[in-house]
């Protein structure tokens, strides 16, 4: 097996014994720059966030370019290729090498009458018909900002013919491409109305690489009284965003909570931590996770899934994307308090969410759901629906 995907990404392929191709051209890394943090979302500023979508779409034009041309070349001689919600496109490379195509997706995209897309930032559900709609437009913005360009390579580098502007939703069901999901279905139940070919498994944990071992400061730390909070909000920039950490500095004195934040070396000179706060690197969340009272995120699936696996409650700060659709289901089954948007945080609201989710009730029913999750082995009924579908 081989792993085609961006450079920082080689050391953790590297140390499962996996082959790594790289891919070049990240446009992701575009979402960095803070004049870009609001693309293709939703901050509270509709102006401000299609100003921001038109320069990222204008930047990522090249790097995208890039990306599908190494792509291509990383796949050839594949039996067949997994493609994720970043790599929607990747379906066609699968078509042009005569090959089957499995989806590895996280977040519940394909259309369904039960609820709408959790790609939105909304999330109100108006009845079937509009929760349908939702997820075919979804699929519409994924693919038109790079129709053009996608266009021209699946003729001139794949040598397909001409593809019609629909979703991937037509043109996999023709293939009967397989679709797994990697969430867990206590958390978001599978509709009733998906196709057979839609498996939601359980989540995929990886956990820390074999001889990991922690720093002797955090150790110390986490002896060093009662257990603390997590607070970091993943690959979303945020760690950089200098108001963001002030807010989150000022809401940790005023709750008085002892907290180990995730931050970059150079983002922890912007702000005066109060004492009690441990700054750190990246460290396993199957590790850490169980040794915290709760946790302080984004909402992203990784860091949920973490924070429900290890029976805690959390605070969710959801930024955009599917954020605010995984704050909103842990909120619901009563394993954090409803979500806080970035765009309407401020340290008294997050100090008072944090003393909330102290609360014995919370706590309680994070725990009953890690132990359901836990059974749930993710991974390998993932493995075992792929196996049976290649054969």
């Amino acid at each position: 097996m081989r792993i085609v995907t961006h450079a920082p990404f080689q050391p953790l392929v590297a140390e499962r014994g996996l082959a790594f191709v790289p891919l070049d051209g990240n446009p992701n890394e575009l979402f960095l720059r803070p004049e870009l943090r609001s693309a293709l979302t939703y901050d509270g500023n509709p102006l401000r966030s299609a100003r921001a979508s038109l320069r990222y779409l204008q930047a990522a034009r090249p790097l995208f370019q890039r990306m599908l041309m190494s792509a291509w070349q990383g796949c050839q001689g594949a039996d067949a290729l997994l493609v994720t919600l970043p790599t929607t496109w990747g379906d066609q490379i699968a078509e042009a090498l005569g090959i089957p195509c499995v989806w590895a997706l996280t977040q519940p995209l394909g259309r369904t009458g039960a609820f709408p897309s959790p790609l939105l930032p909304l999330g109100l559900s108006l009845g079937a018909t509009y929760n349908r709609l939702t997820h075919a437009a979804i699929e519409q913005v994924v693919w038109q900002p790079w129709r053009g360009l996608l266009g021209r390579w699946r003729r001139e580098t794949l040598g397909l013919p001409r593809l019609r502007s629909i979703g991937w939703e037509a043109r996999t069901a023709a293939r009967g491409d397989l679709f797994l999901y990697g969430f867990s279905p206590r958390v978001a139940a599978r509709p009733t109305d998906w196709p057979a070919r839609f498996h939601v498994t359980g989540y995929w944990f990886l956990d820390a690489a074999p001889g990991w071992q922690p720093a002797a400061e955090l150790l110390d730390f986490l002896a060093g009284g009662e257990p603390p909070l997590y607070v970091g909000f993943g690959s979303t920039g945020a760690e950089s965003d200098a108001s963001l950490l002030a807010i989150v500095a000022r809401a940790l004195a005023l709750a008085g909570r002892r907290a180990i934040l995730s931050v970059g070396e150079r983002d922890r000179r912007s702000v005066d931590l109060p004492p009690g706060v441990l700054p750190i690197d990246a460290v396993p969340h199957d590790w850490l996770f169980p040794r915290l009272a709760a946790v302080v995120h984004h909402g992203g699936v990784g860091t949920t899934a973490a924070a429900l696996r290890a029976g805690i409650p959390a605070v969710c700060v959801p930024f955009g994307t599917d954020q605010l659709f995984w704050a909103r289901q842990i909120a619901a089954l009563g394993c954090a308090p409803p979500p806080l948007p970035r765009r309407a945080l401020s340290a008294e609201r997050l100090a008072a969410a944090i003393a909330a989710v102290g609360a014995p009730p919370y706590r309680a029913r994070a725990a009953a759901l890690a132990a359901l999750i836990g059974a749930e082995r993710g991974v390998e009924r993932a493995v075992a629906l792929i196996q049976s579908h290649l054969r």
